[in-house]
């Protein structure tokens, strides 16, 4: 598979409305849009930084755009104050 063929190959999984759905659950779980600090703890800060990275990656590659992105936080922090409320 040439760079070409990837790169439509991941726009066409991630951009489909059940991709969509999984790279915002991805996002979510391995902590795009937050810290990934643990503190006194090295390695797991490294791996979890790492996990972070990958969607970072996928996200870059796809070029999606910045209201997706939006969309994504907007979803985690209405989700967080659900749970602080509770």
């Amino acid at each position: 598979m040439n760079e070409l063929e990837r790169h439509e190959l991941y726009r066409t999984v991630f951009e489909s409305p059940n991709g969509e759905l999984v790279l915002k659950d991805l996002a979510d779980r391995h902590k795009v849009f937050s810290t990934t600090f643990v503190q006194g703890d090295p390695h797991a800060t490294s791996h979890a930084e790492g996990r972070r990275l990958v969607i970072l990656d996928i996200i870059r590659y796809i070029n999606l755009d910045v209201e997706f992105v939006k969309e994504v936080m907007k979803e985690r922090d209405a989700r967080e104050r659900r749970n602080y409320s509770n």
